[in-house]
């Protein structure tokens, strides 16, 4: 089979942390565009990749390749739908970074366009291949029957200063903040891991006081926020004896070393687990994937499992591979859009497992600071479907 050819729109710091590496990395993958509107010495793709054809917009891109089967979008959160809208009227496959779109009817809307179009859509949600959150996978059948889990990423960063690298973060929109860089992370993980919520719990918030807008609310102009936390409820079933709660939360005024990761509470025993997977850290400075140690974590950061009869062992961490995305996609993977069902899409080969759950994940965001703001719990319709 003949390498993919894979072109990318945008050259920012997920281009070149993310994604480029891994592309480069698979032999059975071709970087065949880059699209940057406005290089800088400082950041030139050209002169980072002077084999790969540099293009300056998404039309001089559509209409000189004829190569590329695949596009990934790279761009900022509120571009996505229009920069993917147009990449599969051009009948392009598309990889986006999450989030998929910025509004479930966005996401929807594209989904049907890709069924029209016969091509296919595969978000990049590539914090299913953290190490820890590997290791959780694998350590969750010995804790037996799940009472609750907190999924954290928190950080403590006092110093409210926008970061000029990376402005889609601090820019007071619909589309930026914690929620909608950090929650679609957390959120999709868990709706993953264990299917849909009976109901949903939530509160978004400005901790740090950035907002322009003291009466902006969430998605309005003015407000940005920096801390998020969502419980999701989970009821008894034929497969599950007993109903569980999932607790997500985000900071960035948690002042902790280390910083706590996950706590797992099983009938038979728990789980605790402090600090981050390491691929993002090692990627940054420099460390490429396929080297020695890349994705592995260090004995120290291990988590620590207790069980019921007093026994305690620290949980060998599974080894972090963004990678395994891109083998999907060597191999011919990008959803092809087969069912529609409720409020999901089953989606044929794609990479992450089902788009249905990283669309449904975007009914869950709205709803965390949608109709309970004043702490009202959600009830899902009852169209929806639990694993």
């Amino acid at each position: 089979m003949s390498p993919r050819k894979i072109a990318i729109i945008g050259y920012g710091f997920s281009a070149k942390i993310f994604h480029i590496p891994f592309i480069k990395h698979n032999s059975n993958l071709i970087l065949s565009g880059i699209v940057q509107r406005n290089p800088t010495p400082g950041n030139d793709a050209a002169k980072d990749h002077p084999d790969v054809k540099v293009y300056r917009s998404t039309e001089e891109f559509y209409k000189s390749d004829g190569e590329s089967d695949v596009v990934v979008i790279t761009t900022s959160n509120d571009t996505h739908f229009w920069y993917c809208k147009e990449a599969i009227d051009n009948g392009k496959n598309i990889i986006v970074e999450k989030p998929l779109t910025i509004r479930s009817t966005d996401a929807e809307e594209l989904v049907n366009l890709a069924k029209e179009k016969g091509v296919g859509i595969s978000v990049y949600q590539n914090r299913r291949f953290d190490s820890d959150f590997l290791t959780l996978a694998k350590v969750l059948p010995r804790v037996g029957e799940l009472v609750s889990l907190e999924t954290h990423y928190d950080r403590y960063k006092p110093d409210a200063t926008p970061d000029a690298s990376k402005p889609w973060k601090s820019t007071q929109a619909l589309g930026n903040g914690t929620l909608f860089d950090l929650g679609v992370h957390l959120l999709d993980q868990v709706v993953h891991l264990f299917g849909m919520p009976q109901r949903l719990f939530g509160n978004v918030r400005d901790e740090r006081g950035c907002s322009t807008n003291p009466s902006a609310t969430w998605g309005q102009e003015g407000f940005v926020d920096d801390f998020f936390t969502a419980t999701l409820f989970y009821t008894a079933t034929p497969l599950r004896k007993k109903p569980f709660t999932v607790r997500v939360e985000a900071s960035t005024l948690s002042c902790q070393t280390p910083q706590l990761r996950f706590v797992l509470r099983g009938v038979d025993g728990s789980w605790i687990k402090h600090n981050l997977d390491t691929q993002e850290a090692q990627l940054k400075a420099g460390r490429m994937p396929g080297t020695e140690g890349f994705g592995v974590e260090e004995e120290e950061h291990f988590g620590q499992l207790e069980l019921k009869d007093g026994s305690i062992e620290r949980t060998v961490a599974e080894v972090g591979d963004y990678g395994r995305f891109y083998e999907k996609i060597a191999e011919g993977g990008v959803a092809v859009p087969a069912e529609e069902s409720g409020f999901g899409f089953r989606m044929e080969g794609d990479p992450c497992g089902q788009l249905g759950v990283t669309v449904y994940a975007f009914f869950r965001i709205e709803r965390v600071d949608g109709p309970h703001k004043t702490g009202t719990q959600y009830q899902e319709p009852s169209t929806l479907k639990t694993r």
